[in-house]
């Protein structure tokens, strides 16, 4: 409050003489006045409100919707789940490869009880080393599906595990 009146009195906008001999409502009324005059660099009254004038700068504009983009970007794909369509396509791939080999698993472990020496078939397997034990399966046949002519190893991997599984 000092500070303001200081500047009135030194700007010219009041004097020492009449901040004293005026009323508590007059000087609160050169009060509201003389701010106008102070602000007036940036601020123009409208209205018995005080606007702020503000400058559009196009470069600035530009540089702060390149930021906002480059953070909401950066902020969506490391914590928001978004995910590019490669990225996308991926992921269906696996989750439909690992759809049809938990479908098809039960159909290879079929195959194997109906083999005919299966106790023995299953201890060879479980003597094997796990790395070994997908290629047995492929090898016994157990994992070749009807219709198809290639063996999926990852199906082979499964079938072995469901194999030793249900023994154990």
């Amino acid at each position: 409050m000092f500070g303001a009146r200081r500047h009135l009195i030194r700007s010219g906008a009041m004097s020492t003489q009449n901040v004293f001999r005026t009323s508590p409502r007059e000087r609160v009324q050169r009060r509201r006045e003389g701010y106008g005059s102070i602000l007036s660099s940036s601020f123009r009254k409208h209205e018995k409100a005080y606007v702020m004038d503000m400058k559009i700068d196009f470069k600035t504009l530009l540089l702060g919707a390149a930021i906002g983009a480059a953070a909401a970007m950066l902020i969506g794909f490391n914590w928001g789940g978004w995910v590019t369509s490669s990225k996308a396509e991926v992921v269906a791939k696996d989750r439909a490869d690992a759809a049809v080999v938990a479908a098809l698993a039960p159909i290879c472990v079929a195959n194997y009880r109906r083999s005919s020496d299966a106790q023995t078939q299953y201890d060879a397997l479980k003597k094997l080393n796990s790395w070994e034990q997908a290629s047995f399966v492929e090898n016994a046949g157990w994992a070749k599906m009807p219709g198809s002519e290639s063996i999926n190893s990852i199906m082979a991997r499964t079938c072995a595990e469901l194999i030793l599984k249900e023994k154990s």
